[in-house]
């Protein structure tokens, strides 16, 4: 029996581990639904992802013909008493929050093989830790409309008694259409005053995990939803600055960092952005280590959020220094946003200043001047040519006239005229250098051919009486040609350019994203990393094996894991770099710590880190990195 791959669409055989076309993972849930709808009315559209527990897929309700999110959670996990219990919890939370900015549960059910699944809103936009990646910081502006959000969404969450836990780029949502946050994921949440959790059991991710997170709370204590606000703090952080507040490797560095109450370094925005003090002190009391010093509630800080955005530069006024001036859009009517960008004024020519007002707050420019508008260069160019060139004329009309005179007094003179048929030419003949009275040049008209002819004029003063005749002599001259015509001028022909007929060569190959694995780490981010190097490598039957330092049995005991599994061949083109390293620290307390790298052809696809930490059970680092390699071979 043949099915349709849900990423390439190509048919394959049913049996098969793998879509053979584009290395899609066939899990067995996946091999039995895409045959028939899950529960007789979710049709499969696309997988989003996979990991321990189960399989995010998104859906379209036969019926009703809306997409929705199936979360699937397996059958020997469903089938454990805490697997069971948190996924239930998860669905029966959820029921309790109906806000436009948490998602919403649709559905929750099981299925015949004791597998269970929930149907939450599917949301057409990417998370907030994709945002960043591809556009690195956000604007102020931007990042505090979104953990304004965040807040709105995390007050419904804690008036219904919950408390998230898991605040994280990750966990909010934005819509493509809109930018609206959508809060998912209450897969580790729990009611107020539940004690399924211990004092100092961590749950979360570190890099947002606030000091209650970590444990340092008394045996009385239990955390509350100032928690879940001290992780949106490191969120916005991050939103602005590019980077958390705090960073380490391991639970215990966070906890000593906590401990220590290490300061973070003050965010990195310009001093002479409007509202950059007031984000600072947002900044300090939401980070605060003693949560009874925080906001209290979602509610307030979104409060004093809401404040500071009204004096925030706009969208398109965040820049504060730039190469060029340039002119800002005029502000509408009524609207006090503070302009920050450098702008070009007509009167007077000095940068109108921003004026602050007593009470700290920006008040917008009294008079901001339009910037002139300009000719375009190209037609500026135009006129100022024919202006010259108009000049030029006139200057040469103003010689002529004062070098030759007879032109004004043309009509005085007795011209001698010849009776032939052919075509005339007029010619002037120039006066004795020494005659200083001022006469006119006799205009004598001949045939266009060389002749010597008697030429006979009358000379007239200025005065034009009384009029002398005087005989000239013959006078033998040759007859100048026609002037000549301006030449039209042709431009230069343009060069047709030769086409090169050798084909262009091949564009190089699109670069492979190498992802990262690390152990310990965020677990949506590792099943994503899992699954992007399985589309990568596609049906491996070999791999190759090298040890890069490290110790040499921890190496050895890798190739033992995976043999059973995959061949192992130093001529494979996926190669793997080992390095693993044990240290024993006497009283069964040991350290362990590795790193690795899966390659395809040269390319480098995954990175796998296992941070160093010390530990008495467990996996060593070749028996941890061997779970993640078979799971990324299919195996």
């Amino acid at each position: 029996m043949t099915i349709r791959c849900i990423r390439c669409g190509n048919e394959f055989d049913a049996s098969a581990k793998v879509c053979p076309n584009c290395g899609e993972p066939l899990t067995d849930f996946l091999r039995k639904y895409l045959r028939e709808p899950i529960d007789g009315k979710y049709e499969i559209m696309e997988r989003l992802g996979v990991g321990g527990m189960g399989e995010v897929y998104k859906v379209r309700h036969t019926f009703l013909g809306a997409t929705r999110v199936i979360k699937v959670i397996r059958g020997n996990i469903a089938g454990s008493a805490d697997g069971k219990e948190r996924f239930i919890r998860e669905a029966r939370l959820a029921t309790r929050v109906q806000h436009p900015n948490v998602a919403t549960l649709h559905d929750f059910s099981e299925l015949p093989d004791g597998s269970q699944y929930m149907v939450w809103e599917y949301i057409d936009g990417q998370n907030l830790a994709q945002r960043i990646r591809t556009n690195g910081k956000l604007t102020p502006r931007q990042a505090v409309r979104i953990a304004i959000q965040a807040l709105h969404g995390l007050e419904a969450i804690h008036r219904a008694g919950i408390v998230h836990r898991d605040i994280s780029p990750e966990n909010i949502m934005l819509t493509r259409e809109d930018d609206r946050v959508k809060i998912i994921d209450l897969g580790v949440a729990k009611a107020e005053g539940d004690g399924s959790t211990q004092a100092g059991m961590f749950i979360g991710k570190l890099r947002y995990a606030s000091p209650e997170h970590l444990g340092l709370l008394s045996e009385t204590e239990r955390i509350d939803g100032r928690a879940d606000l001290y992780s949106l703090a490191v969120v916005l952080y991050e939103m602005l600055d590019g980077r958390p507040p705090f960073e380490a490797t391991s639970p215990h560095d966070y906890l000593l960092i906590h401990s220590k109450e290490t300061q973070f370094r003050p965010l990195s925005l310009p001093a002479e952005l409007p509202g950059s003090t007031d984000l600072q002190g947002v900044m300090k009391r939401a980070l605060e280590r003693d949560r009874d010093k925080r906001y209290a509630t979602a509610a307030d800080f979104a409060s004093v959020l809401e404040a500071v955005e009204k004096t925030l530069p706009g969208p398109l006024d965040t820049t504060i220094e730039t190469n060029m001036p340039v002119a800002p859009a005029a502000p509408a009517a009524g609207d006090k946003t503070a302009i920050a960008a450098p702008f070009r004024v007509t009167e007077p020519a000095a940068p109108t200043a921003i004026q602050t007002a007593p009470d700290e707050k920006l008040v917008a420019p009294k008079t901001i001047m339009e910037p002139k508008k300009q000719l375009p260069l190209a037609v500026l160019g135009t006129m100022i040519g024919v202006l010259l060139l108009a000049i030029i004329v006139l200057l040469v009309v103003l010689i002529r006239r004062a070098t030759h005179p007879s032109t004004t007094v043309a009509e005085t003179n007795t011209v001698a005229t010849t009776s032939s048929a052919a075509a005339t030419t007029t010619v002037d003949v120039a006066p004795p250098a020494t005659d200083t009275t001022p006469t006119v040049v006799p205009v004598i008209e001949t045939t266009a051919t060389t002749e010597t002819a008697p030429v006979t004029a009358t000379e007239t003063t200025e005065t034009v009486a009384p009029v002398t005749t005087t005989t000239v002599a013959p006078v033998t001259q040759t007859v100048a040609p026609k002037p000549k015509r301006p030449k039209k001028v042709v431009p230069a022909p343009v060069p047709v350019p030769v086409t090169d007929t050798t084909p262009p060569p091949p564009p190089p190959p699109a670069p492979v994203t190498v992802v990262r694995f690390v152990e310990g780490g965020d677990d949506s981010t590792n099943e994503s990393a899992i699954a992007a190097t399985k589309r990568e490598l596609g049906s491996v039957s070999q791999i190759a094996v090298r040890g890069s330092g490290g110790d040499a049995d921890l190496t050895t005991k890798l190739v033992n894991i995976v043999k059973g599994q995959v061949g192992v061949s130093d001529s494979a083109n996926v190669v793997i770099e080992f390095n693993g390293h044990i240290e024993r620290r006497g009283f069964g307390r040991k350290t362990r710590s590795g790193n690795a790298t899966i390659s395809k052809g040269g390319q480098v696809l995954l990175r796998y880190e296992m941070p160093a930490e010390n530990y008495r059970t467990g996996d060593d680092p070749a028996e941890a990195f061997a779970r993640v390699l078979l799971q990324v071979l299919g195996k």
